[in-house]
């Protein structure tokens, strides 16, 4: 193309850089042009590699947490909640059953029946 923007130039790759024209001037040959080529398709074949790695994990995560959900649906892990009680302290612990207690009852009582 020129300045004006009309094509000057028509042919193949072997055809233009052969002649005096542009595409010569920029000094390529064709076995670069071949390299380039196949190192783009190696990065773009790297990245789609990696792509699909993250997502297969993503998806075994999410079928762990989902298979999870289902286990404990509905079910107290009682060995966290008695962690819980024992990371509370024997004085403390009566102060929270109390509270819980009262909580329930009063929750309770709000019920219209």
């Amino acid at each position: 193309m020129n300045e004006d923007g009309r094509i000057t130039e028509k042919g193949s790759f072997d055809h233009l850089n052969s002649s005096d024209g542009f595409v010569s001037g920029l000094g390529l040959r064709k076995a670069a042009i071949k390299e380039i080529e196949a190192a783009v398709a190696q990065e773009e074949e790297n990245e789609r590699m990696e792509k699909q790695i993250v997502l297969e994990k993503i998806a075994s995560i999410q079928a762990v947490l989902s298979n999870e959900k289902i286990r404990s649906r509905g079910k107290r892990n009682s060995s966290a909640l008695m962690s819980y009680i024992k990371s509370m302290g024997k004085i403390y612990f009566p102060i929270f059953a109390a509270f819980t207690v009262g909580n329930i009852g009063f929750r309770s009582a709000q019920r219209k029946f």
